[in-house]
């Protein structure tokens, strides 16, 4: 396994009506060669969504209310608030937007869902000429999404793109990263059928696929055999660590080291910002909470006029980009400032720290 191998890719929270995610790629795409060509799912893949709708009660600041979610192929438990299960996204907005009809709401998405298969296997292959411009492509303004398969014929490497990281699924990496768990299973198969489209993209330019990502072979006497069942799918604990891997992976792609703390001038849109050179403790205060950490480095937003991020590590568990607003340098933390984020049992918590203290 490479040095660079992960071990886990991140959820990001949407909500309103989502926009198509068919649309075409244009014919020339930043960063790579002009004219990519549209790749085919392998022969026999099956694509399947399983979109469900549900509401979940809520009340903030003394007032109630019940709003409507989609969880689009996640592996969310939901009991009897589940409206529906649907095998499109246009059926699960149709029953979303009834159940919102006339409340002055909109229904949301929840943070686990997945991608849609059937807008991503739409899309056209990304092509590049070199693995370093391929691994920028999903902050760089090249268009590079969840779910897009990458070829870079010149260097014999396919990958996929899970959540920002550009994972390479041939023996040959070059500067992108490995996984370093099977992208066909990794959260609980939702790439599978992206893996297929990279696989067939693999054979056209000859580029050997690691065996970690390659689909298994059936032989003759397991060819009936029925799918695995529910309890053979991996804990939800292990899920949320492979996600938190790749999400970590896509922040240290983009992050820079900060050897010293670096203050940038206060303009007409910002104030002051400070971001903290590496291995500075800092705290983050929003919202009526505090979360302990430690910087390893500043990641650009890559927009005109709006300001970079700070990377920070939490005491928890996790790593996120943080508006340096927010952030605080402080001292070693106690175990009872750690907000736990790994999926640890407060009774867990307790016996290995003392206490936990959750944002309220």
């Amino acid at each position: 396994m490479p040095d660079h191998a992960l071990t886990m890719p991140a959820s990001t929270i949407r909500s309103g009506p989502l926009p198509g995610d068919n649309t075409a790629v244009p014919a020339r795409q930043a960063g790579g060669r002009p004219g990519p060509r549209e790749g085919e799912a392998a022969p026999g893949t099956t694509v399947k969504d399983v979109i469900r709708v549900a509401t979940r009660a809520y009340s903030h600041r003394g007032v109630r209310g019940v709003r409507t979610y989609l969880h689009i192929n996640c592996g969310c438990r939901i009991g009897s608030t589940l409206k529906g299960t649907y095998g499109t996204m246009d059926e699960a907005r149709r029953t979303a937007n009834e159940l919102v009809n006339g409340t002055g709401d909109h229904y949301r998405v929840c943070s686990k869902s997945g991608l849609v298969k059937a807008q991503v296997l739409d899309r056209l292959v990304r092509h590049f000429e070199d693995t370093v411009s391929a691994a920028a492509s999903t902050f760089n303004g090249a268009g590079v999404r969840d779910g897009d398969v990458v070829v870079v014929a010149s260097e014999g490497v396919v990958a996929v793109v899970i959540g920002t990281a550009v994972i390479a699924i041939t023996t040959s990496l070059g500067s992108l990263k490995a996984l370093g768990t099977s992208a066909r299973t990794f959260r609980n198969g939702l790439y599978a059928e992206v893996v297929d489209r990279a696989t067939a993209e693999a054979r056209k330019i000859r580029a050997a696929v690691d065996p970690l990502h390659a689909a298994p072979a059936i032989e003759e006497n397991e060819a009936a055999e029925p799918a695995p069942a529910a309890q053979e799918i991996a804990p939800f604990a292990a899920a949320a660590a492979e996600e938190a891997a790749v999400k970590l992976a896509g922040i240290e792609e983009r992050a820079r080291s900060l050897e010293a703390d670096v203050v940038t001038p206060r303009t007409m849109f910002d104030p002051e910002l400070t971001y903290y050179a590496d291995g500075t403790r800092v705290v983050m205060r929003a919202r009526g909470t505090e979360r302990w950490g430690t910087t390893f480095g500043m990641a650009a937003s890559g927009l005109p006029n709006v300001y970079a991020f700070q990377a920070v590590r939490w005491d928890g568990g996790g790593a996120d980009l943080v508006a340096p607003h927010v952030l605080h340098r402080a001292g070693p933390a106690t175990p009872a400032d750690v907000v736990r984020t790994d999926g640890v049992t407060d009774s867990a918590c307790r016996s290995r720290t003392g206490r936990c203290r959750r944002p309220s």
